[in-house]
């Protein structure tokens, strides 16, 4: 696993003092989601371009299904 030359071993010693294998499993894949939780967050606060009629993708929401 290649680390960043920044990061200080010693502090995270520190701030999980205390902490179980599992619980420092928890903040590692916590940790790993957050670069994702970020662009999903971009990606949904971008407006959604409103679909015409004519385009392809559009399809009227009907109240029944037909079988």
């Amino acid at each position: 696993v290649s680390v960043e030359r920044d990061v200080d071993f010693d502090e995270l010693t520190r701030m999980t003092e205390g902490y179980s294998g599992a619980d420092i499993k928890i903040v590692c894949r916590d940790a790993s989601m957050m670069p994702m939780r970020r662009l999903v967050s971009q990606v949904l606060s971008a407006p959604l371009p409103l679909l015409a009629q004519e385009d392809p993708l559009y399809l009227p929401l009907l109240a029944q299904e037909d079988p």
